[in-house]
């Protein structure tokens, strides 16, 4: 029945006060305690029978028999404790003769002390020892379930931390204060995945930070990464992958960082104690480890998304650079025609800032857009997709009427505009329009024959006159090299001479005479 009250036991208390009880119902007692071994102490939390009900502490250096059971690990019966050296009056009764002292042993650790005492001498028999030795091994599955969920509770509690760590840092030195404070490892390294290799990235006293275990190497944490399973080493010296770093180890933990199938590091515990990790130890540690790699994993999504929205900034920086670079005028609009983006060169045409212009819409900046057909032109291309050109539009700029070649494309729900300045060329095309008017004009209306050569002396203009001499048509000559035309004057006097104004840009002054329509006299006038 003790037993199964120890299996529903939540707290070490209960723990305590059902041992109180089971003794008291079958043994009987004038003063008793429950010690927990606390690091290097031993402390009599429970005690009954006493004059004072206080916590007392004994180093697990000095004397006293709980403290010897606590290092030996071995149950102790006196008959008459006088007789027994090391015995030290810990319930302050001068009348006890009698102590039976039995260890709470778990996983190979002694963690606890049961001590009871009576005022008669051989008060305890054999068979009392072995009533109260196989009370402990209940309180040692007990005591292990209650260790363990309060370290899973205060573990749960401080994992929290991770979820709120921003860097990998952060992630660093919060996995270790929960691996010292709540877990209560003294040797612990962190170790990440790096280029098929565990470099170190933390430990306990910040030593061997940098070192590199290459995957393909030895070493139990290498293993535990290129297995993605738990190693739990008793005893370091049996094991050949072993590497000693900085501490004579003599047990070991390693647990892989897993995140999404894909193993991220390694948490590891040594000790200087042979078999110093249990199960349990393997159980919290692997649950730190996965809350360690989700931590990791979002931290290194948050520094992917920062470099991502970083290179965007710069290259949307570049790309704001290059457009307002650009001689080229580049709009953007929305589906109702608003200014959404423009550069540079566009805000200059209006003499507007940008913060004037987004968000206006095409009629408000243009009023005369409206009747230039444009409007329409830009929603048709937003509803049906096919680009739209005009190489003659017109607009009112700061420097007043200008023209340009406009080109518009769909983009996204609105409308993408380039346009460039042809004033210029207009201008200058309509005066060489003009030009070769007059000199076509100029040319017919010439009393003498007149043809113009290109640099390569192939025909490209004759007049009326030009081709009646040459006794064919236009046709037949234009685009024509000289000597296809007039074969005969090849090695020419008359030849060399256009060979000698295109070389010196000298005119040239000659007469001839004319076989094509008559022998007839003619006087030359060669000019570039």
């Amino acid at each position: 029945a003790h037993g199964a009250s120890l299996s529903s036991a939540e707290s070490i208390e209960d723990i305590a006060n059902i041992t109180r009880d089971t003794l008291t119902s079958v043994l009987g007692f004038t003063v008793a305690s429950f010690a927990i071994v606390e690091k290097d102490q031993l402390n009599h939390k429970f005690r009954w029978g006493t004059h004072s009900q206080h916590e007392f502490l004994m180093p697990l250096d000095g004397p006293g028999i709980t403290v010897a059971v606590a290092n030996s690990g071995k149950s102790f019966r006196s008959g008459n404790v006088e007789e027994t050296e090391f015995y030290i009056d810990v319930a302050e009764n001068p009348s006890i003769r009698s102590e039976l002292t039995v260890p709470v042993i778990v996983s190979g650790k002694v963690e606890a002390v049961i001590n009871i005492e009576d005022g008669d001498y051989n008060a305890f028999s054999e068979e009392d020892q072995n009533l109260v030795e196989t009370l402990a091994l209940h309180i040692s599955s007990a005591l292990s379930k209650v260790q363990y969920n309060e370290r899973l509770s205060a573990l749960h509690s401080f994992v929290l931390e991770l979820s709120y760590s921003e860097s990998r840092k952060e992630i660093v030195e919060t996995t270790f204060r929960i691996m010292s404070d709540i877990l209560g490892f003294q040797f612990s390294s962190f170790q990440l995945l790096e280029d098929e290799s565990l470099v170190t990235v933390g430990t306990n006293d910040s030593s061997d930070l940098g070192t590199v275990f290459p995957l393909s190497g030895k070493g139990i944490t290498t293993r535990a990464a290129r297995e993605a399973r738990t190693y739990l080493v008793r005893d370091v010296r049996d094991d050949p992958d072993f590497i000693m770093v900085s501490t004579d180890s003599r047990s070991e933990l390693a647990v892989p960082i897993i995140s999404e199938d894909r193993v991220l590091g390694v948490l590891n515990v040594e000790s200087l104690q042979l078999d110093a990790y249990t199960e349990n130890d393997s159980k919290l540690l692997e649950i730190l480890a996965q809350n360690v790699g989700a931590a990791l994993s979002r931290v290194s999504v948050a520094e992917e998304k920062r470099k991502l929205e970083s290179d965007l900034k710069e290259s949307d920086l570049r790309l704001r650079s290059f457009l307002d670079s650009m001689e080229v005028g580049f709009t953007i609009w929305d589906k109702d025609l608003n200014f959404v983006d423009v550069n540079q060169t566009v805000l200059n045409r209006f003499g507007l800032s940008r913060e004037e212009l987004i968000g206006k819409n095409i009629v408000e900046i243009n009023p005369r857009v409206v009747g230039s057909g444009r409007v329409k032109a830009y929603k048709d291309v937003i509803r049906t997709g096919v680009p739209y050109r005009n190489d003659e539009a017109t607009l009112l700029t700061s420097k007043g009427d200008r023209r340009f070649s406009v080109r518009a494309y769909k983009v996204g729900e609105g409308v993408g505009n380039m346009s460039r300045d042809v004033t210029e060329e207009y201008r200058l095309l309509h005066e060489l329009k003009e030009s070769e008017e007059r000199y076509r004009a100029f040319s017919e209306s010439a009393s003498e024959s007149f043809v113009l050569f290109d640099s390569e002396l192939v025909m490209v203009n004759i007049n009326e006159i030009g081709v009646k001499r040459l006794g064919l048509t236009k046709e037949e000559v234009l685009g024509k090299p000289m000597l296809e035309v007039m074969p005969d004057l090849r090695g020419s006097e008359r030849y060399e001479r256009y060979l000698e104004v295109l070389r010196t840009g000298e005119p040239q002054v000659f007469d001839i005479v004319n076989h094509f329509s008559g022998i007839r006299l003619l006087r030359m006038n060669a000019f570039r």
